[in-house]
């Protein structure tokens, strides 16, 4: 009897993650449009919730492959729209940019701008020193691709910002008063 065992389980939850000294954006190959390639022009780790102030730039960029020459992570991190990471995926067939610190980062808002090799859900991630694995802090869902993605990192109980529930305006406070059970 043979068994196949996967490496790599996708996870739809997420952690509320304030500081890690590794911080990524993430997706596997069937959220891409190509399955072959992400490019990714320009990406920013802030320290404000609305993707300003301090740039957390002072790191070492990592990456998932890439296709050589002027396509390595550094190229998404430096101050050219112009440039990117020509990202290739991993041998799980999973792509990822990101940057290691050698302190503690705590990251608020994330700004992702991509080229027209995408990705259509992509996923924030943060290295939880304690069990050594990489989180989830965010899923984005509806990521608008060739747009700069302003991906602010901010969970409900300290949120202030409305969304839509419906035709509704909502907030925290309604979620935390109203029923999740269907």
């Amino acid at each position: 009897m043979e068994y196949l065992v996967s490496t790599c389980v996708l996870i739809e939850t997420f952690k509320e993650i304030k500081s890690s000294k590794k911080w990524r954006i993430w997706t596997p190959d069937f959220h891409t449009e190509s399955g072959w390639a992400w490019d990714v022009y320009d990406l920013k780790f802030y320290s404000n919730i609305d993707c300003t102030g301090t740039v957390f730039n002072d790191g070492t960029a990592i990456d998932s492959g890439n296709a050589g020459g002027g396509w390595g992570p550094n190229s998404a991190f430096d101050s050219s729209n112009g440039s990117g990471w020509g990202g290739r995926p991993d041998d799980n067939n999973l792509f990822w940019i990101g940057m290691t610190f050698q302190n503690s980062k705590e990251v608020k808002c994330v700004s992702v701008l991509d080229s027209d090799k995408v990705a259509t859900k992509l996923r924030v991630q943060a290295w939880e020193s304690s069990t050594s694995t990489w989180q989830n802090v965010m899923i984005v869902e509806n990521y608008q691709s060739g747009l700069r993605n302003k991906i602010p990192l901010e969970y409900c109980q300290d949120s202030t910002r409305t969304f839509k529930v419906g035709k509704n305006d909502r907030n925290c406070d309604w979620v935390a008063q109203s029923s999740t059970k269907r």
